[in-house]
């Protein structure tokens, strides 16, 4: 079995998804069927569904996979594929990936999408919130209680809003481990804003053929949605919606949940001045490492 070889690492809420979806389209790239498999890295999920094997032809958006035959057979299909490749936020923060990554394939491509520290911990916020994940209404509040308790630091058990964000901490492990060439990384705002622009120059980064515009479907993937009710919002973490699922199927359900949701609205979707000041605070010294290293800043 020829070895995965081309890791998204993260950041969490960045755009690694849009960006799976966009690689997969490439002829010379395979992508496992689970977006998300977290081989690599320290990961706990209490949901007995997320440790299952996966069924072949079926796509997952995540999976805790644990056994290394199991991941490979992921694989299999791309056997015959330039790289073979999944991207699993957890990479990016958890502290021991990038070293498990290096002894499976030093020769691995890796690619960090880095979205505004700021930002990405108020979509991170946001999206626990609508999942029913989070029961704290207030940002700064919730920020507080996190930065105050005591934690075990384990992703999937805790929120970590801002200890995603501390980036150049996160890829510093990447840099002293990998070769410079091997490590491509992009601001989501060029990847959403700039999106064929930046999408060839990845490729180049892989020294891929780079596809026409008009054979690529370009298209944001992982949008946040925002319950019409508070009840769906509970729902999503109580037994009954395991039983729904089973009763409806996955495809049914997804679709019954389209009529409790609707796209967040922008005007609706802002964080207050002391959320924004506390991390601001909090980020600063990484952040001008990460651009002198790095050379990625946020306006």
């Amino acid at each position: 079995m020829k070895k995965v070889n081309l890791f998204i690492v993260g950041a969490a809420k960045s755009g690694t998804t849009s960006l799976y979806h966009y690689l997969n389209q490439h002829p010379d790239i395979y992508m496992c069927p689970v977006k998300e498999p977290h081989f690599f890295a320290d990961v706990e999920n209490s949901l007995k569904e997320m440790h299952e094997k996966p069924i072949p032809g079926k796509t997952y958006h995540t999976r805790v996979i644990r056994d290394q035959e199991i991941y490979h057979s992921l694989y299999e299909e791309g056997e015959h594929f330039k790289y073979r490749g999944e991207a699993s936020p957890s990479y990016l923060w958890d502290k021991n990936a990038a070293k498990r990554i290096y002894h499976y394939n030093p020769k691995a491509k890796i690619i960090a999408v880095l979205r505004d520290p700021v930002e990405r911990a108020y979509s991170h916020y946001r999206m626990a919130y609508e999942l029913g994940l989070e029961d704290e209404e207030d940002f700064y509040v919730a920020l507080k209680r996190e930065h105050n308790r005591k934690k075990d630091n384990v992703w999937g058990k805790d929120h970590l809003y801002i200890e995603l964000g501390f980036y150049y901490k996160q890829l510093h492990r990447y840099a002293t481990i990998f070769p410079k060439k091997q490590i491509k990384v992009i601001n989501s705002e060029f990847l959403k804003t700039d999106t064929f622009d930046c999408y060839t120059e990845i490729l180049s980064f892989l020294n891929l053929n780079i596809m026409q515009r008009e054979r690529i479907v370009l298209q944001k993937k992982n949008e946040a949605q925002k319950v019409r009710y508070d009840w769906v919002r509970k729902l999503r973490v109580s037994k009954l919606r395991y039983f729904l699922k089973m009763l409806l199927g996955s495809r049914l359900l997804s679709r019954v949940k389209n009529c409790f949701y609707k796209e967040v609205e922008k005007s609706k979707n802002e964080m207050n001045h002391k959320s924004i000041s506390l991390l601001k605070n909090v980020y600063k010294e990484d952040l001008h490492k990460l651009n002198k290293k790095f050379n990625i800043n946020f306006k």
